[in-house]
């Protein structure tokens, strides 16, 4: 089914969808830039980002931007942000990274865990306390 949204939504509007290079993050990513939105997407690996945007861009007409960040640790998501922030606002924050094992939890290792938990907690903190900085500077 699909949602009768305008296609121009979201046109003017910068979105940042963390994990955009795959699954759901590409998902999300399509239809933001159906509905008129302007796309950066951030990953760990460069070139699955560098696919992707090329196929945006092949798809929609319009580029798509990418910055190569793992999201774990704040030094790189500090990075992220000023490079994005130095050519213009963001105006939506998609906290989509994610770390996860196919496997019972009561089976998993403290390191496992701690592998999780840098990505899905840690790194979505990173990235919102980023952005809501600058939005409220």
């Amino acid at each position: 089914m699909t949602i009768g949204l305008a296609n121009n939504l979201l046109q003017g509007k910068r979105v940042l969808i963390t994990g955009g290079g795959t699954g759901l993050g590409k998902s999300m990513g399509r239809r933001f830039m159906e509905l008129g939105a302007d796309l950066v997407i951030c990953g760990r690996r460069a070139q699955v980002l560098e696919e992707v945007a090329s196929e945006f861009q092949n798809q929609f007409g319009r580029p798509v931007k990418f910055v190569s960040c793992d999201v774990r640790s704040s030094e790189q998501v500090e990075a992220m942000f000023d490079t994005i922030w130095s050519s213009g606002q963001l105006d939506v924050l998609v906290n989509n990274a994610a770390g996860n094992f196919v496997a019972q939890t009561h089976r998993l290792s403290a390191r496992a865990i701690d592998s999780v938990l840098g990505v899905c907690l840690h790194g979505g903190a990173y990235c919102t306390v980023a952005a809501g900085r600058r939005w409220i500077a």
